[in-house]
């Protein structure tokens, strides 16, 4: 699959001006199999094929936290990244008039509160993709990798639907890219998982109509093939 690279800059003078912009990318190319991903694959874009097994119930996400000290008040707002991240809430309130207050007159540890009515929220689901039947070799057992959706493509698929996948390939590090010392290597557990950026159902793909006409749409269209005027 080949790399494309777009760059957009725009200024906005203040984030709430920043308007709602998801792309939606579409691939012309031949998917890949799922068992040839490999690690060379991680962070970059790919297109895949297979059938939906399961998916989850749609859920919300938190795109924008707002955190509030208890003490203080103090309001702190932090952005969450897409895909299976978590989120550091600071341990210390974060009030520039901490800075001048003794140790004891400072606010506590774990101050912070989650005030949800402030948060700003985006939809999410979670897929599970596996090979087509045809694609497994004789005696394999299917491979399957986990879709991350948001946004408008949320509520886009239903097991047993095939489909072709574009989307970011990404190893989920479940103990934050942390290290410590004298830890086993192999204790790190990352688990990969796709980033959906397009989806493509398999009639969308073949060149089947997606589109629903009316009766006076066909009767138009009718019309039109049998007007001398029109023909080439």
């Amino acid at each position: 699959m080949k790399e494309v690279i777009l760059e957009i800059s725009i200024l906005y003078s203040k984030y709430e001006d920043v308007p709602e912009i998801q792309f939606i990318l579409i691939s012309n190319s031949d998917p890949r199999n799922l068992r040839d991903l490999n690690s060379n694959d991680v962070g970059r874009l790919i297109s895949i094929s297979g059938i939906i097994v399961s998916c989850t119930s749609p859920s919300i996400k938190a795109k924008l936290l707002a955190l509030q000290c208890k003490n203080c008040q103090h309001i702190k707002t932090v952005h969450v990244t897409s895909g299976f991240t978590s989120v550091n809430i600071p341990r210390q309130c974060e009030n520039t008039k901490n800075a001048n207050l003794d140790p004891k007159d400072k606010c506590p540890l774990d101050s912070y509160t989650v005030i949800s009515e402030l948060c700003q929220y985006i939809d999410q689901q979670v897929l599970k993709i596996q090979e087509t039947p045809e694609s497994i070799p004789t005696g394999e057992i299917p491979r399957s990798f986990q879709l991350y959706l948001e946004r408008y493509l949320v509520n886009r698929a239903s097991p047993g639907t095939r489909l072709s996948v574009s989307g970011i390939y990404i190893a989920n590090d479940k103990t934050g890219g942390v290290i410590k010392k004298n830890n086993n290597l192999n204790d790190i557990n990352q688990k990969p998982y796709i980033k959906v950026m397009g989806i493509q159902l398999e009639n969308q793909k073949s060149g089947k109509s997606i589109y629903n006409f009316s009766n006076e749409d066909e009767q138009n269209f009718l019309k039109f093939s049998k007007d001398p005027s029109k023909l080439i």
